[in-house]
C-alpha cells in the first residue's frame, strides 16, 4: 500500500454488502494500512458461518491540508473462511450408563460400549476413552478405543 502522509485513508467495511459484514470491522493502523478485527463471535459448527463470508470493505483519502478537494474511493471483496478447533467437549449419548455383572463373567466380555458425539470437525473428530484408574484400581475393566467396556479381570464380589 502506498502511504500518502498528507492523506488519511479511512477504512471501514460496508454494512450489507453481504453475509458477515455485521461481524467485522475495519481500524487504519498507524502506518496508514489497514487491519480487519472480528467484531462478533465466529463459530465453524454454525452452518450457516461453515462455508465462510463474503463482503466489501471501502477506503476512502482525504488530504487533510485540502479538504475541499474530491475525495478518492476504492472497494474490495474479502472473503474469510473459516477452520474449525477442537473447542467442543465430547458428550456421551447417555452420560451415566448402568449395568449389572455377574461375578463369574468370562474376562474379555464386551459389557456395554459407550457413544459419544463430538461436533468438532463435523462430527468427525476423534476421541480417546481411557478408564479413570482411581475408580478401578484393580484393573477389572478395560475399555478399546470403539468404547466397548469390557472384563480385564476375573471379578470376585467377596475379595
Amino acid at each position: 500500500i502506498f502511504y500518502d502522509e498528507h492523506v488519511l485513508p479511512i477504512m471501514q467495511v460496508v454494512q450489507k454488502s453481504g453475509y458477515g459484514a455485521d461481524r467485522f470491522s475495519m481500524v487504519t493502523n498507524v502506518d496508514g494500512t489497514g487491519s480487519l478485527l472480528v467484531s462478533q463471535p465466529l463459530d465453524y459448527e454454525d452452518p450457516l458461518q461453515r462455508n465462510g463470508f463474503r463482503f466489501q470493505i471501502q477506503v476512502v483519502d482525504e488530504d487533510e491540508f485540502s479538504p475541499e478537494e474530491t475525495s478518492h474511493v476504492t472497494y474490495s471483496w474479502v472473503v474469510v473462511k473459516l477452520l474449525d478447533v477442537n473447542d467442543n467437549a465430547p458428550q456421551f449419548e447417555n452420560p451415566h450408563p448402568t449395568f449389572t455383572v455377574y461375578e463369574d463373567v468370562p474376562v474379555g466380555r464386551v459389557l456395554d460400549q459407550l457413544r459419544v458425539k463430538d461436533t468438532d470437525n463435523g462430527g468427525r473428530s476423534s476421541v480417546r476413552f481411557s478408564i479413570d484408574r482411581m475408580s478401578d484400581r484393580k484393573r477389572q475393566f478395560h475399555i478399546s478405543q470403539e468404547g466397548k467396556i469390557s472384563v480385564h479381570r476375573s471379578l470376585d464380589r467377596e475379595s
